[in-house]
């Protein structure tokens, strides 16, 4: 049997909208900061206490940067490869943590797609083992995904 290797990342959609949240929330909090720091002045919305308002702000734009080179990373270091019988997860940034799952003794392998992962080309994989249940989320081309282990089943099965 060869052993061949296919590598997946997560599906970029993930990331955007991990971003787009995290920015979302540091806005939302920025902006209640920035309200409550003007509202204690005697002058609401002046500029005598504007520097406070400057450092507020770049703290929180240090922190969205941040996010996003959180969220890329962790990204790019989250993926899944088969090498013949098994299929492997890497993730963790400064730990590693592999996990190996055999594709032999899986019992059932599920897809679920929504309208978004439709859309966007993603979904989630779900493999059924004796005792635990193999989750996959947002995996890039699931049904490509999906076929590359049917087809080990297959092999399994007429073998």
């Amino acid at each position: 049997m060869e052993d061949t290797i296919i590598k997946f990342h997560k599906a970029p959609i993930f990331v955007f909208a991990q971003i787009i949240i995290a920015t979302i929330i540091s806005d939302v909090i920025l902006g209640v900061v920035m309200i409550i720091s003007h509202l204690k002045n005697s002058q609401p919305f002046s500029t005598t206490n504007f520097t406070l308002t400057e450092d507020i702000f770049l703290y929180f734009l240090l922190f969205q940067l941040s996010m996003m080179v959180y969220t890329f990373i962790t990204w790019r270091r989250d993926y899944f490869w088969k090498k013949g019988d098994i299929l492997f997860h890497h993730r963790g940034i400064i730990f590693s943590r592999i996990s190996e799952y055999d594709l032999r003794s899986c019992e059932s392998i599920k897809l679920k797609q929504g309208v978004l992962g439709r859309l966007f080309d993603y979904g989630h994989v779900y493999i059924s083992y004796p005792q635990e249940e193999a989750r996959f989320t947002f995996c890039p081309s699931p049904r490509s995904f999906l076929k590359i282990i049917t087809v080990q089943q297959k092999n399994k099965l007429s073998s």
